[in-house]
């Protein structure tokens, strides 16, 4: 009943087609249907956590999950509905787990992210009697983004008025 040291996750598009996270339209006030395959490679039984959570831009480039506290969410966290927050796989299995996600009537048109987190359960602590302990448990997550694209007219935030290439100073310089 432990859980998984190792598990692999994605998003489960069907046989003999790959993707590495969620590529969903849904509208406005709509709901749509995904599902996360989730493999575990080791000879045992384990268990895993999901849990929901916002997308944002990381400081050094690429996506960030942030945690959301159990019981809670967060923007586009949500967003996902239906994500059991444990799910048992058998030793040498794959299995989906199906989510909804429902984009809140009046979202603006605009790309947004959230993502699934996928780590292993945590095991119930457990002391010597009369002794004092202290530990910490790390435990690693895989993120998989959920990209949810909001059809209709986009708005421009910004308006770049000019972009010009500088090559005669040694190093090209981009001006915009």
């Amino acid at each position: 009943d432990a859980g998984c040291l190792t598990v692999h996750v994605g998003p489960d598009v069907g046989p003999g087609k790959t993707a590495s996270y969620f590529q969903l339209r849904v509208a406005a006030g709509d709901s749509g249907a995904a599902a996360l395959l989730v493999a575990n490679p080791q000879g045992y039984t384990c268990r895993v956590d999901l849990d929901a959570s916002y997308g944002k831009t990381a400081t050094n480039s690429g996506d960030t999950y942030p945690v959301v506290p159990a019981g809670t969410c967060a923007r586009t966290s949500c967003w996902l509905k239906d994500l059991p927050g444990e799910v048992t796989l058998p030793a040498h299995a794959r299995v989906s787990v199906p989510f909804k996600i429902a984009v809140p009537v009046g979202v603006s048109p605009g790309e947004y992210l959230a993502g699934v987190l996928v780590r292993p359960a945590l095991q119930p602590a457990t002391a010597s009697p009369g002794h004092a302990e202290v530990g910490a448990v790390i435990r690693t997550s895989v993120g998989i983004g959920v990209a949810v694209v909001v059809p209709g007219p986009l708005k421009p935030l910004i308006t770049i008025p000019s972009v010009t290439l500088e090559v005669n100073g040694g190093a090209p310089l981009l001006e915009i």
